[in-house]
């Protein structure tokens, strides 16, 4: 009989050096042995402990030698309650970067070049941008819910950015008000509060800005992001409710600094009752109300506002803004001594309120930056705004663009630039400034910026 193992034999291999079981000396049970040395007892220890943190942190009781070495092996996908106390900018990197398929690119710079800032904020702004009134409860109270995560951040959210907030399902679009929040005139004004709350009310921040006592920025858009065929008009536009909760968490339990309610459709009444809660409060120093729907009343209630707060910026932006709110915005800043920019571009001025609102503005001797661009300004706003020009030694930056102005109206602008020694930069686009005009004052102004920049020591 052939043995197996003998060419032509059976069914063995013809070459027993092609038989692994012939090449083996020892025949382990564990499939996995090998012949490399035992691991060390630390490192044993070390595995250990990268394996159950989870269960028992115990990143305090190691030393600097082995706790950056215990955070470089930690695994990304640990509740944030374990990791929370982890200081190491690297492991906060590598969770943000594992992230990246929800969250998309994100910008270190835009989160003070904290890795663990930018992850706290990302990550409480999804919490709230997913969060439905319907099941606020739960969302906000509830183990590993929004709250918790506000006092696991302690001070490190000092920016959040919510690009949508999800209406309730049923909710159907809210009927206009006629409550009067500022007087139209000249009177005294109405301030109240409107603690019911409509169907359409969004959810209540006030238990997130109760916590964050460090946030300095808060931006919001009350809408629905991608949201399809199921488009309803109740998806979009902020309530007088959610104005009313908003605002008085705001005043109450934040020190913010710069304000955003945008493509929000605030309209006059929302705007007035956004100004009744801001009126005297003493750290926003930015509002931002653009892209929304505001016209003469609400402006006429931002212009008293800006007298009545420390506000340093107001943006107005794509709103609509007539004849009557720009008069009121230029007579309010002619004698106010805080607002360093403004930003009325796209609204609705047209020839009668570019004339009034650079008539009620000249003055002004602080107002620095100044965006009147796209407003339907013609000859007779020029003449006016180069009488501003003439009279404001603080105006560095000036647009124009988009404003069917003429080429007299330029000549008017580079007599008012004759003596000024303030004016750095103007935009002047489409304006139909004659091209010589344009150089001349273009030589101004850099000679003007040119003085301005700091002397190289």
């Amino acid at each position: 009989m052939a043995s197996p193992m003998s060419p032509g034999g059976g069914d063995g291999p013809e070459d027993p050096a092609n038989d692994p079981r012939m090449m083996r000396r020892i025949f382990a049970e564990d499939p996995q042995w090998n012949m490399a040395a035992v691991p060390s007892l630390v490192q044993l220890c070390f595995d250990h402990l990268v394996k159950n943190y989870g269960q028992r942190p115990v990143l305090g009781d190691l030393n600097s030698q082995f706790k950056d070495r215990l955070i470089d092996n930690l695994n990304i996908d640990l509740p944030l309650e374990v990791t929370a106390g982890v200081e190491k900018e690297d492991y906060w990197r590598r969770k943000v970067e594992g992230m990246s398929d929800d969250w998309g690119p994100c910008v270190v710079g835009d989160h003070g070049n904290s890795w663990k800032r930018l992850y706290f904020e990302r990550h409480l702004q999804g919490q709230l941008e997913n969060c439905t009134p319907e099941d606020e409860g739960e969302t906000m109270d509830g183990p590993g819910g929004i709250v918790h995560t506000c006092e696991l951040s302690g001070g490190h959210i000092k920016k959040l950015n919510l690009r949508q907030l999800i209406p309730p399902e049923q909710g159907e679009p809210e009927q206009p008000r006629t409550i009067s929040i500022v007087d139209d005139g000249d009177g005294d004004d109405e301030d109240e509060d409107e603690d019911d709350a409509h169907p359409t009310d969004h959810i209540d921040l006030t238990p997130v800005l109760r916590k964050l006592q460090g946030l300095e920025e808060l931006r919001i858009s009350y809408m629905v992001k991608n949201c399809g065929m199921n488009f309803k008009w109740s998806m979009f536009g902020i309530t007088s409710g959610d104005c009313s909760t908003l605002l008085r968490s705001v005043r109450d339990y934040t020190s913010l600094t710069s304000l955003t309610i945008h493509r929000s459709l605030i309209g006059d009444h929302k705007a007035r009752i956004i100004c009744s809660y801001l009126l005297n409060h003493k750290t926003i120093k930015r509002l931002d109300l653009s892209h929304n729907s505001i016209e003469d009343s609400g402006a006429r209630a931002l212009a008293k506002l800006v007298n009545h707060s420390v506000l340093e910026e107001l943006d107005v932006c794509d709103n609509k803004i007539k004849a009557k709110g720009a008069k009121a915005l230029g007579k309010s800043l002619k004698e106010n001594s805080r607002l360093r920019e403004l930003n009325v571009r796209l609204n609705r001025f047209d020839e009668a309120g570019g004339k009034l609102f650079f008539q009620g503005l000249t003055g002004n001797r602080t107002l620095q930056k100044l965006n009147v661009s796209c407003n339907s300004l013609g000859h007779q706003s020029a003449t006016a705004m180069c009488e501003f020009i003439d009279h404001n030694p603080g105006l560095t930056h000036l647009d124009l663009t988009c404003n069917n102005l003429g080429v007299e109206a330029g000549t008017l602008v580079l007599e008012a630039m004759d003596g000024n020694t303030a004016l750095q930069n103007m935009d002047m686009r489409l304006t139909k400034f004659d091209k010589d005009t344009e150089f001349q004052i273009n030589v101004i102004l850099r000679s003007n910026s040119k003085a301005a920049a700091p002397k190289a020591s």
